[in-house]
């Protein structure tokens, strides 16, 4: 439920910045300029057809092979990206990197940008090997053209720290993070904003791995540094406070975490005015934080006034609405208000559908909690068809290899195994570990989370020996990725002690959940 603050720099992309065209700018920059424009306002129709103007343009007045047709190339596969056009954007940032690669040099600085940005695009389909491949190269071409502690190096350390954390390879994300943090304090000094930065996304990390000590500690460090530098006002010094709140609400701190997010809120009214896009961030994650905590009616009203806001900033049929209207939906479901929810899930499909297309990840989003709420309903046939479809459009839009797909075919089975279709949900449980194992690796804790689910699958068939190996492999590959006191690691051992109870193995059971009970202590 908690949608990020717009401040927090994850991924470092190198793209050139399209402010208003001057009076005297080439016409493809001020095509340019209107396409970037159009895509802000989500009318990315109209951003399309205008990029296409500037590309011809400057093809016509600069040649086909000029650096600025790189420049054009790479915003536009921006575009392509967030419309989910994946294959035009490669081919756009291919041919960006020949060009620069031919005018400037195969080891210009222009060319590790162009890298980083097919990096980027890699790493967000799932082809993690090619991103790193990627990612590493514009690290050896900036540390050759720009020095170990120019900026850029710092911004694709966090881009490289980000791809391993999103593989697991928590280690060495932490490694890399901490570059970007020393090459930062080294060009900038150690008091510098940027510096604040890179310690949010470290404390990211932290988080993740549960040493919520050391997130607390970055952040509140990033806090000082941003109200030292900048004052207590300025909006970044909100960003910070709603990375507490984020914290806070993790560790079940709902005090503390509501006091953050209200610091962020009030903070960014005072900045922006009550009406602004940014501030809906702050009351969609107070609406998020009353929705965990059982407070429907504010969480009501600050989601109802989230959806005002972006409305009013963006108009009713904008993608941040979409986002907004499927958070509504969601605390309706929870609330079983379920007719309500049902409207709002398919008016938010509506406005992705009018805005991507039918085949875009978003889209598949939408039909997955249709399919959620029409199990809920006990609408089984439809459920199973909007999985199908969720399944099929993830597949159509990223490959049939991405983890996204086996996501669905989760689901899916899951919903068989509800039907007691069991040999079908087998199947597809089976399919999707295959799809994770190879996308994340066979230890990564995602292939976790299939395991324990389809451990369930067996238990409720009483293949207790069976179940008892998935949940057992699954707890070990979170003792070794987070260590053995992480939440996660709590959740995998209330599964055994559950497991245990129905197998009456009642003395494991305790035992399990005395370890369980334990872990939590210490968090």
């Amino acid at each position: 439920m908690i949608r990020t603050s717009v401040f927090t720099a994850i991924f470092f992309l190198l793209t050139v910045s399209l402010a208003p065209a001057s009076a005297g700018a080439a016409a493809w920059e001020d095509y340019a300029a209107q396409a970037n424009t159009a895509q802000e306002e989500g009318d990315f129709d109209k951003a399309v057809a205008l990029y296409e103007k500037s590309l011809s343009s400057v093809e016509e007045t600069r040649g086909p092979d000029h650096p600025d047709v790189s420049t054009v190339l790479v915003n536009m596969s921006n575009l392509f990206q967030t419309i989910g056009w994946y294959d035009k954007a490669e081919a756009n940032l291919k041919r960006a990197i020949a060009i620069d690669q031919k005018a400037l040099g195969k080891r210009h600085s222009e060319v590790g940008a162009d890298y980083n940005a097919l990096a980027q695009l890699y790493a967000d389909l799932g082809r993690y090997e090619e991103a790193e491949a990627l990612y590493l190269d514009a690290l050896s071409i900036w540390t050759e053209t720009l020095g170990e502690n120019h900026q850029n190096i710092a911004g694709i350390a966090v881009n490289l720290g980000q791809l391993y954390r999103e593989q697991t390879r928590l280690d060495e994300a932490e490694k890399m993070l901490l570059r970007a943090v020393r090459v930062d304090e080294n060009a900038l000094g150690k008091d510098h904003p940027e510096v604040a930065i890179d310690l949010n996304n470290l404390g990211g990390l932290y988080r993740e791995q549960g040493r919520y000590d050391e997130a607390e500690n970055v952040y509140m460090r990033s806090l000082s540094i941003r109200i030292k530098a900048l004052g207590e006002g300025d909006p970044v010094v909100g960003e910070s406070y709603n990375n507490l709140g984020q914290l806070y609400e993790e560790l079940g701190q709902y005090g503390p975490a509501e006091k953050q997010y209200r610091n962020a809120l009030g903070i960014w009214e005072n900045a922006w005015g009550d009406k602004h896009p940014n501030v809906a961030i702050a009351t969609n994650n107070l609406a998020g934080l009353y929705h965990t905590t059982g407070n429907y009616k504010e969480a009501e009203s600050l989601y109802q006034r989230t959806i005002s806001i972006d409305e009013t900033a963006y108009g009713v049929n904008h993608t941040e609405v979409a986002l907004d209207v499927s958070n509504l939906a969601g605390l309706y479901e929870e609330m079983e208000r379920f007719p309500a929810a049902e409207a709002l899930y398919k008016r938010s499909l509506e406005i992705r559908k009018n805005a991507f297309g039918p085949v875009h990840t978003l889209v598949a989003a939408n039909l997955n909690s249709l399919a959620r709420l029409y199990v809920a309903l006990g609408r089984y046939v439809d459920a199973e068809e909007y999985y199908k479809s969720a399944t099929e459009t993830w597949r159509a839009a990223l490959g049939a290899g991405h983890p996204s797909v086996a996501v669905g075919l989760i689901n899916l089975a899951g919903l068989y195994q509800t039907l007691d279709r069991f040999d079908e949900s087998e199947k597809l449980f089976l399919e999707a570990i295959a799809i994770d194992e190879k996308a994340y690796g066979a230890d990564h804790t995602e292939v976790a989370i299939d395991l324990n689910n389809m451990a369930w699958l067996y238990a409720r068939q009483g293949k207790y020996n069976k179940a008892e190996e998935l949940i057992l492999r699954a707890l070990a590959i979170r003792e070794a990725t987070y260590g053995p006191v992480h939440p996660d690691v709590a959740n995998s051992l209330d599964d055994l002690a559950s497991l245990m109870e129905d197998m009456g193995r009642i003395d494991d059971a305790k035992k399990a959940e005395l370890r369980a009970l334990e872990i939590r202590t210490k968090l």
